[in-house]
């Protein structure tokens, strides 16, 4: 059999079984009981991806949502700077120091500056996040400066800046 009356064949059979709706449906229902519920593990990498990833876009609003109730006040001090005096431009996932049903460790590197620098910074951040129930939703309960840079979760940090001189060039007038 020529190719072409194949392919037309083979066209013309997708082309009815797609109008048929009905032999779909048990199709559908086999790949979405396929599809497991997410693991702890994963849950927790969703969880660290999006708090870190709308915090560093200044989205402090979404970020707060997944830190603990009583950490809350904390991690908006922390972060009250960046935006404006900091400016985060990359976040990397550096590992987990720990990982149980009910609590895990990761640490999470930072690139920064400060716009009246310009001066690019790393800082490595120790994140303790929190599961109570074991598969429910993960918590940040705390971060800490591991390595690094410090002013990033606002330290104190005294900012020295050159004096500027006030410069001018001599005029020469050509008559």
């Amino acid at each position: 059999m020529p190719f072409h009356r194949v392919r037309r064949f083979v066209l013309a059979l997708l082309g009815r079984e797609l109008k048929r709706p009905r032999t779909w449906a048990p199709l559908a229902l086999v790949f979405t009981a396929c599809m497991g519920a997410m693991t702890p593990a994963q849950k927790l990498d969703d969880a660290v991806k999006e708090t870190n990833d709308a915090a560093r876009f200044g989205r402090t609003d979404l970020a707060v949502e997944r830190v603990a109730p009583a950490s809350r006040t904390a991690f908006v001090k922390r972060h009250r700077l960046w935006g404006g005096d900091v400016r985060v431009v990359d976040v990397e996932y550096a590992g987990i120091e720990k990982m149980s049903p009910t609590e895990a460790v990761i640490l999470v590197g930072f690139g920064w500056f400060r716009p009246s620098e310009g001066t690019l910074r790393t800082t490595v951040v120790r994140q303790t996040w929190k599961n109570d129930k074991g598969s429910g939703p993960w918590f940040l309960m705390d971060e800490e400066r591991v390595n690094g840079d410090l002013g990033l979760l606002g330290e104190t940090v005294t900012v020295v800046t050159p004096e500027k001189k006030n410069m001018h060039f001599e005029t020469t007038v050509i008559r």
